[in-house]
C-alpha cells in the first residue's frame, strides 16, 4: 500500500508539472508575440547552463554560515514586520513598472493559464485516472468527498510556505471516505496524512507555469534542457 501511495502521488505530481509546462509554452503569457519563436534574446550574462543551475542548488543546500542561518530563521519566523516589508517591495516593483497596462495583461494570461491547467488536471485527468484503475464512476466519488472539498476552499492559506488547507481537511476527508464511501479506515489513516504532506499537484503545476511566465516576461527563451532544470531545480 506505501508502494502504491507513494507512485500514485509521484506520478500526478510530475503530470500536473508536464501539463504547466505544456499550457505555458502553448498560451505562452509571459510575452505572446514571442510564440513560436526560435531564437535567444537573453544576454550572454543571463544565460546559465543546466550544470551550473544544478551545481548552484548543491552549493545552495549548505549555509556558509550556520550560526547565522539559524539565527535567520527564527527572526524571520517570528518578525512582525514582514507584512510591512513585503508591501513596500511591492508597492517599489508595481511603481517602477513603465507599461502597468501590458504587464497587467500578462498577469491575467498567467491566472487563466494556471486556472485551465488545474481545471484539466483535477477535471479531466485524475477522474480518468480513477476510473482505469478502480473502473467506477467518479462522480460518485467526487459526491463523497463534497464535504470535504468545500473546507479545503474555506481553509485556504498558506503560512511559511506550508501549506495548511490539506491539514486543516483531514478529520474532514477521514470521516467522507470511511463514512460516506465506506473505505478502510487502515488505508484512510495510513494514506491520507502522507498526501496532505508530500502531493502537491497543484503547486507543482502553478510553480511550472510561474518559472517559465518569468523567463517569457523577460524575452529569454528557454531550451528543453533548461525547461526541466527550471521545473525540477
Amino acid at each position: 500500500m506505501g508502494s502504491r501511495a507513494m507512485v500514485y502521488y509521484m506520478s500526478t505530481t510530475v503530470i500536473a508539472a508536464i501539463l504547466g509546462v505544456i499550457l505555458v509554452l502553448g498560451i505562452h503569457p509571459g510575452n505572446p508575440k514571442l510564440r513560436g519563436s526560435t531564437r535567444s534574446t537573453a544576454t550572454k550574462n543571463q544565460e546559465v547552463s543546466s550544470l551550473d543551475a544544478f551545481l548552484d542548488l548543491i552549493r545552495n543546500l549548505f549555509p556558509e554560515n550556520l550560526v547565522q542561518a539559524c539565527f535567520q530563521q527564527v527572526l524571520n519566523m517570528n518578525c512582525l514586520y514582514s507584512p510591512i516589508g513585503i508591501a513596500s517591495l511591492i508597492a517599489g516593483k508595481i511603481a517602477a513598472i513603465g507599461d502597468l497596462e501590458t504587464v497587467a495583461r500578462q498577469l491575467g494570461m498567467y491566472m487563466v493559464t494556471v486556472i485551465v491547467g488545474l481545471v484539466i488536471h483535477g477535471g479531466l485527468i485524475l477522474p480518468a485516472i480513477f476510473f482505469a484503475i478502480t473502473r467506477k464512476s467518479p462522480f460518485t466519488f467526487y459526491s463523497g468527498i463534497f464535504q470535504a472539498w468545500i473546507t479545503a476552499l474555506g481553509t485556504a492559506s498558506r503560512y511559511d510556505n506550508q501549506p495548511k488547507a490539506s491539514i486543516w481537511t483531514l478529520p474532514v476527508t477521514f470521516r467522507c471516505l470511511e463514512e460516506n464511501l465506506k473505505i478502510d479506515k487502515r488505508v484512510t489513516r495510513f494514506v491520507l496524512p502522507i498526501g496532505a504532506t508530500i502531493n502537491m499537484d497543484g503547486t507543482a503545476l502553478y510553480e511550472a507555469v510561474a518559472a517559465i511566465f518569468i523567463a517569457q516576461m523577460n524575452d529569454i527563451t528557454l531550451d528543453g534542457g533548461q525547461i526541466i532544470t527550471v521545473r525540477y531545480v
